[in-house]
């Protein structure tokens, strides 16, 4: 990240991005609860990951989830990009910033099934996991 001041910053602000959307999508108690738990403990927790450390990276499952449901990550689009490049693909038209999978203007917490079964973004992924855990005997 300190080679990358852009990726950097970018990054960072996609934690308050998702503070956001998680504070409108969560009654006032469960987000009480969120705020406790993430950005009033000590060392407070960033972003979808739960990192101490504003500009670290972990989970990237939940970066790309984050991304997936349309929130902006940086971390998230680049781990999706380099997916589509592996297989020769570019974004498909459902895919983040498409209409699809929202919900009264808000991208939708969990796609579901039915989405996630026609969306070639989602059968993409999908193969690269499996790809990359299957384990032969």
């Amino acid at each position: 990240m300190e080679a990358e001041p852009a990726l950097k910053e970018a990054f960072e602000a996609s934690h308050s991005a998702y503070e956001n959307y998680v504070r409108d999508l969560l009654p006032p108690a469960a987000w009480k609860e969120f705020r406790r738990f993430h950005i009033d403990a000590v060392p407070r927790k960033y972003g979808n990951g739960g990192v101490s450390c504003p500009s670290a990276v972990k989970c990237l499952h939940a970066q790309v989830a984050m991304y997936l449901a349309g929130l902006p990550n940086p971390i998230g689009e680049g781990v999706i990009r380099e997916i589509l490049r592996e297989e020769g693909e570019t974004m498909p038209a459902c895919g983040p910033g498409s209409s699809v999978g929202t919900v009264e203007g808000h991208p939708a917490p969990l796609a579901p099934a039915a989405v996630m079964e026609s969306c070639e973004l989602c059968a993409l992924c999908d193969r690269q996991h499996q790809r990359h855990t299957t384990v032969s005997v």
